[in-house]
């Protein structure tokens, strides 16, 4: 597995450079740095090369799905909840994808049980109740 690493910018290409020793040729072309840079990252794992860039080179190992929940950054950030949901039961997932701090969104909640919303949506797109009615009784609304 190799790591994912950003965006090279001289910033990035520099401290590249410097974690790898490559002082001499940090000034060299991407195209003639960058097959000794693949071959660089097969000499250790990726969780290895996350260590050693650290901060100065943005770095991220892929994982398997189920690592992420106990991540400490995931943990951090508070990215995972425990849900409670009345089909399924208890579950971990996602609180919420992005935040903003203008705008912060509601408050983490399970997932709704299938066609809870199904009255409102039609309701508030021009649907009579009784026409909903209508539409449970035939089976095409559950």
């Amino acid at each position: 597995m190799r790591p994912y690493i950003g965006r090279y910018t001289p910033l990035i290409y520099n401290a590249l450079c410097q974690c790898y020793r490559w002082e001499k040729i940090s000034n060299a072309s991407i195209t003639v740095i960058a097959p000794q840079l693949h071959e660089a990252l097969t000499q250790h794992s990726a969780l290895e090369w996350e260590t050693i860039f650290g901060e100065s080179v943005p770095c991220a190992a892929a994982r398997r799905v189920d690592e992420m929940f106990d991540h400490p950054q995931c943990q951090a950030e508070e990215l995972i909840s425990d849900f409670e949901h009345p089909v399924v039961g208890r579950y971990r997932g996602f609180t919420r994808a992005t935040t903003f701090s203008r705008t912060p969104g509601p408050a983490p909640f399970a997932a709704p049980v299938f066609g809870a919303d199904s009255d409102r949506v039609l309701l508030t797109s021009g649907f009579t109740p009784q026409q909903v009615l209508e539409l449970r009784a035939s089976g095409a609304l559950l």
